[in-house]
C-alpha cells in the first residue's frame, strides 16, 4: 500500500471535491488505507486516526442507527459478491454535532487477476435535497388537507388526475430532453414506459418499435447477459445497481450484433407505499474511452519493456572498470534521463488519460515518435516527433516506402519481414535497427516497437506503434565492449590472473591464468582457502589478515609473497592488487584484482642484492684496515710538537672513512632485509640521552646549522637503541644536507602514556605533495633542481622507515613546498 502515500496521488485524492474512502477487503472486515482531504473535513478526523483501522470502529451502531449500518454492510457485501459497482440508498450519519444526510456510491477496483483488490466509497452529502425534499412534502401535505376541505370528491379525483397528468407529462421532457440515455421500465417483465432519444439512436429502434413492450421482447439477445439479473436486484432489493465499462452486444433492426462498452445505473422508482413500481436506466456510452485507455495500456506495457530493457544495461554498465568510469557515468545519465521521461509520461497519462493530445504531449517530452500503418494499403501516418527522430523537413507527407528506403541494408529486409510478420498474425513488433536521416545522412540507431490493434469483429485494422533514437546507448555499448576486449587483451598480454570473490558469501571466481600461475589443473577445484594454503607459511597469516581488510573494510589490497605451487610444489613469487567494488543498484559487493608471476624479479633483485653484500663486505675490510692507520696517526699529530696540518688531514680523512662506514653499513642492512636476516637486539635506554648524544655528533658535522634540542626529558624506552640511532642520526644528517646555511635544525621529544614521538624539523626546500608519499620507498630520491647537487642512492628513509616498523612503531613526513620538512617517528612505550 505504499502508492497510497505517493505524493503524486495524494495531489490527486485531496483535490476530489466529493468525500472518499478507500477500503481493503480483508478477513470479512474492511480495512481503511487512504480517505481524502474532503472526507477528513467532513467527519473531524485525522487521517492517522483513520489509516489502518476498520471501517466499523467509525460507523457505529450508536451514532449511524442499526438500520443504517445493516444497509452499508450489505451493500460491501453485495459489491464483493457481484463486483459490480453500487449506489446506496439515502442514510441519515450526523457529523461535527449537526444532523447529516448521505448516499454511499461504492466502485470495486481490481487486480491483475480480475479480483478486488480495494473498493472505493464516495459519499455525496445530500442534506439539502433531503430537507428541501420534506420542505416541499409538508408543504404538499398541508395544501391537500386544505383542499380537501374546500372541494368536493369529484373535485378532488379531477385535481388529483390532471396533477398526476402533469407529472407524467413533465417526467417525460425530463428524460427527453437529458443528453444521457434514459428509459423507465415498470412491473415484473420491465415494460419500456418511457425513453428518450439517445437511448433509441443506442438501440436503433423508434418509439412506435419498443414503447409498451416487455425488454426481452425487444431485445432478446440480452437473455443470459448480467443485466436482467441486476433489474430483478434492483426490484427485489430496492438498492441502487451502478455498471462502469460494461460490455454490450445489441442486435440491431438489420440484425447486425453492435459491440459497445456503456456505463449504466438501475435505480429503484417507489410508489406512495415505498414499494418498487419501476426501474430508471440511466446509459452512458463509453466505447472510444475504453478502446484509447486500452491503447494507452498497451503502450505503457511497451515503455516499461524498454525500461527493463535499460535496467539491464545499466547492471551491465556496472561491471566496467575504473578505466570505464566516464563511459558508465553517461550511461547512467542517459538511463535517468529516459527514467524522468517515463515518469513524466505516467503522470500525465494519470491525469489526461481520456486525451489522445495530452498523450502526444507526453511522448514528444520523453523524444518519442509515434506511427500508425494500415496493414491493407500501407499508408503511413506519424507525428511531428518522428519526423524530427528521422530527419525529415520536406512539405510532402513521407511514405511508407520512403521511411524503408532509409534502412541501412543489412537491416532492411529484416525490418519488412517483421512488419509483415506483426500485421499478418497480429504480433507485437519489437525491433533495433540503423537507418540514413534524410537531412543529413547520419546514421542512428532506432528502437522500434509496435502492435495490431483489431476491431470488435477481429479484424486488423491498425498497425500503431513508437519509434526512439537509441544511438547513444548502442554506440556507448559498442564501446564497452571494445574496452573490455581491450582490457582483456592487455591482461592476456601481461600474463595476467584475475579473480572474483562475493564480499557476503566468500564465492569465488579465478580465471585460467590464475589457476595455472598456483599451480591448478584445469579439472581441480580452486578454491580462496586452497589458494591462501598455496601462501608461503611465513607470509600466510599476513596475506589473509589483508584479504579479510580488504572484504569487510574495504582496505585497498596490494601483496607481493610466495607461493609453493600446487602441481610441482615449485617456489615462485606474485604480485596482487585488488580492490573491493561496493554494492550497488543490486549488484552485490565484490573483491576483484589482478596477479602476476614476478619470479624472475625477485630473482634480479636478489642478485642485486647478492652483489650490493659482496661488494660492501669487500670495501668494508680495507676501509676498516685505512680507518686504522688513521687513527695511528691521528694519535701521534696530537703530540705536542707535531705539525697541526698534519692533524686536520687525518680529522678530515677520518670523517670521510666514517661517511663510507655508513654508506656501506647502509647497503649492507638493505642487503640484510632482503635476506630477511636483520635482527634487532632491544635492551632498556634513556631516549633523551640517545637523542643529545646524536645532536652533539651531528652539530660537529654541521657546524654552520644550529641544532635545537627540546627536551621532554627522561624517558625509558624499550628498543634496540644502536638501530633507534642510526634512524636520528639519518634524519639529523639529511636535515644538514638539504637545509640552508645558518639555517636553524630544531628536535622534539614528546611522549604520553603509550607512545615516544620525536620529530627533526628543517628550513629546507620542502617537499612536493606528490612526493610525500614515496619518500620512505627503496631507491627513492626527489628529482629537482635544488636537490639534484646532493648526493645518495634513496635508502636511508627505507632503513628507517623498515627498523621503525619492525619496532612496530609508525614513521611519517610533512611538508609543503618552500616551507621546510617535519620527519617524525613514534614507538611503543609497552
Amino acid at each position: 500500500m505504499q502508492h497510497f502515500n505517493d505524493p503524486l496521488f495524494r495531489i490527486i485524492f485531496d483535490q476530489l471535491a466529493e468525500p472518499r474512502l478507500i477500503l481493503k477487503p480483508y478477513n470479512a472486515d474492511f480495512i481503511i488505507v487512504a480517505a481524502n482531504a474532503a472526507y477528513l473535513a467532513a467527519t473531524g478526523y485525522e487521517l492517522a486516526d483513520l489509516s489502518g483501522k476498520s471501517i466499523w470502529n467509525f460507523f457505529k451502531v450508536d451514532a449511524a442507527g442499526h438500520h443504517t449500518v445493516k444497509i452499508f454492510q450489505t451493500g460491501l457485501n453485495d459489491v464483493l459478491e457481484y463486483k459490480s459497482a453500487l449506489k446506496l440508498p439515502i442514510f441519515r450519519f450526523d457529523t461535527l454535532h449537526a444532523p447529516r444526510w448521505w448516499q454511499v456510491e461504492i466502485l470495486p477496483v481490481m487486480d491483475e487477476v480480475g479480483q478486488i483488490a480495494y473498493l472505493t466509497c464516495t459519499t455525496y452529502n445530500v442534506t439539502i435535497q433531503v430537507e428541501d425534499e420534506a420542505t416541499i412534502k409538508s408543504g404538499k401535505a398541508a395544501m391537500l388537507v386544505q383542499q380537501q376541505t374546500e372541494i368536493t370528491t369529484a373535485e378532488q379525483v379531477a385535481f388529483r388526475t390532471q396533477e398526476l397528468t402533469d407529472s407524467e407529462y413533465r417526467l417525460s421532457r425530463i428524460v427527453s430532453a437529458t443528453p444521457c440515455g434514459l428509459c423507465i421500465l415498470k412491473g415484473e417483465n420491465f415494460i419500456i414506459d418511457i425513453i428518450n432519444g439517445p437511448l433509441l439512436t443506442l438501440w436503433g429502434r423508434t418509439e412506435k418499435d419498443i414503447l409498451n413492450q416487455p425488454l426481452l421482447k425487444v431485445f432478446p439477445e440480452l437473455e443470459g447477459q448480467p443485466f436482467q439479473t441486476f433489474l430483478i436486484r434492483v426490484r427485489e432489493t430496492s438498492h441502487t445497481v451502478t455498471m462502469k465499462e460494461q460490455s454490450v452486444v445489441i442486435i440491431g433492426v438489420d440484425g447486425k450484433p453492435k459491440y459497445i462498452y456503456a456505463d449504466f445505473s438501475y435505480d429503484p422508482l417507489f410508489d406512495v407505499d415505498l414499494n418498487v413500481e419501476a426501474v430508471l436506466v440511466t446509459y452512458s456510452e463509453v466505447t472510444s474511452f475504453v478502446h484509447a485507455r486500452n491503447l494507452l495500456e498497451d503502450r505503457e506495457q511497451v515503455l516499461e519493456a524498454m525500461n527493463e530493457e535499460m535496467n539491464a544495461a545499466n547492471e551491465e554498465l556496472q561491471a566496467m572498470n575504473e578505466e570505464m568510469t566516464v563511459t558508465n557515468e553517461e550511461m547512467e545519465s542517459s538511463n535517468e534521463e529516459l527514467l524522468a521521461a517515463r515518469e513524466e509520461q505516467q503522470v500525465l497519462y494519470e491525469q489526461l488519460q481520456a486525451s489522445e493530445q495530452n498523450l502526444r504531449l507526453a511522448a514528444e517530452a520523453a523524444h518519442i515518435g509515434y506511427w500508425h500503418i494500415q496493414p491493407e494499403s500501407k499508408a503511413l501516418q506519424y507525428d511531428d516527433m518522428l519526423a524530427q527522430i528521422f530527419g525529415y523537413e520536406d512539405q510532402e507527407p513521407m511514405t511508407y516506402e520512403m521511411a524503408i528506403g532509409q534502412v541501412t541494408p543489412e537491416f532492411n529486409g529484416l525490418i519488412q519481414d517483421a512488419i509483415n510478420e506483426a500485421i499478418t498474425k497480429g504480433d507485437f513488433y519489437d525491433i533495433t535497427y540503423t537507418q540514413r536521416r534524410f537531412n543529413d545522412n547520419e546514421l542512428i540507431w532506432l528502437h522500434s516497437f509496435g502492435r495490431v490493434i483489431a476491431d470488435q469483429d477481429g479484424q486488423y485494422t491498425l498497425f500503431s506503434g513508437v519509434v526512439m533514437d537509441v544511438t547513444k546507448e548502442i554506440n556507448s555499448r559498442l564501446e564497452i565492449a571494445d574496452l573490455n576486449e581491450r582490457l582483456n587483451m592487455a591482461i592476456a598480454s601481461a600474463e595476467m590472473g584475475t579473480w572474483y570473490i562475493q564480499a557476503d558469501s566468500r564465492e569465488s571466481v579465478f580465471s585460467e591464468r590464475l589457476r595455472a600461475i598456483f599451480g591448478f589443473e584445469t579439472d581441480e577445484e580452486m578454491t580462496l582457502e586452497a589458494a591462501i594454503a598455496q601462501i608461503d607459511s611465513v607470509y600466510r597469516e599476513k596475506v589473509a589478515i589483508a584479504v579479510e581488510a580488504a572484504l569487510t573494510d574495504g582496505v585497498p589490497f596490494s601483496q607481493e609473497y610466495p607461493i609453493i605451487r600446487q602441481n610441482d610444489n615449485s617456489r615462485r613469487w606474485v604480485k596482487a592488487t585488488g580492490k573491493l567494488f561496493p554494492a550497488q543498484d543490486g549488484v552485490k559487493s565484490y573483491f576483484s584484482g589482478t596477479a602476476v608471476d614476478i619470479t624472475e624479479r625477485k630473482a634480479d633483485e636478489q642478485r642485486k642484492n647478492d652483489f650490493i653484500g659482496i661488494v660492501s663486505h669487500e670495501l668494508k675490510t680495507p676501509l676498516t684496515t685505512l680507518k686504522g692507520y688513521l687513527q695511528v696517526m691521528q694519535m701521534t699529530a696530537k703530540k705536542p710538537g707535531e705539525n697541526s696540518v698534519y692533524q686536520n688531514s687525518t680529522e678530515r680523512a677520518l670523517l670521510q672513512i666514517n661517511k663510507m662506514q655508513r654508506l656501506i653499513g647502509g647497503f649492507l642492512d638493505v642487503a640484510r632485509l632482503n635476506a630477511g636476516r636483520i635482527e634487532l637486539n632491544k635492551s632498556n635506554f634513556d631516549m633523551d640521552h640517545l637523542i643529545r648524544n646524536a645532536v652533539a655528533d651531528n652539530q660537529q658535522l654541521h657546524k654552520g646549522q644550529p641544532i635545537v634540542y627540546k627536551s621532554g626529558g627522561f624517558q625509558e624506552v624499550f628498543a634496540d637503541e644502536d638501530k633507534i640511532e642510526q634512524v636520528l642520526n639519518n634524519l639529523l644528517s639529511n636535515a644538514g644536507k638539504y637545509a640552508p646555511a645558518q639555517s636553524t635544525i630544531t628536535v622534539f621529544c614528546n611522549h604520553d602514556k603509550s607512545t615516544i614521538t620525536v620529530t627533526v624539523q628543517d628550513q629546507g626546500p620542502g617537499i612536493s605533495q606528490d612526493d610525500l608519499p614515496r619518500l620512505f620507498d627503496r631507491f627513492f630520491r626527489v628529482e629537482n633542481a635544488q636537490t639534484n647537487h646532493i648526493p645518495g642512492f634513496g635508502i636511508g628513509l627505507y632503513l628507517c622507515s623498515e627498523i621503525i616498523l619492525q619496532h612496530g612503531g609508525r614513521i611519517w613526513a610533512k611538508s609543503q613546498p618552500g616551507q621546510g620538512a617535519e620527519f617524525s617517528f613514534s614507538l611503543p612505550l609497552k
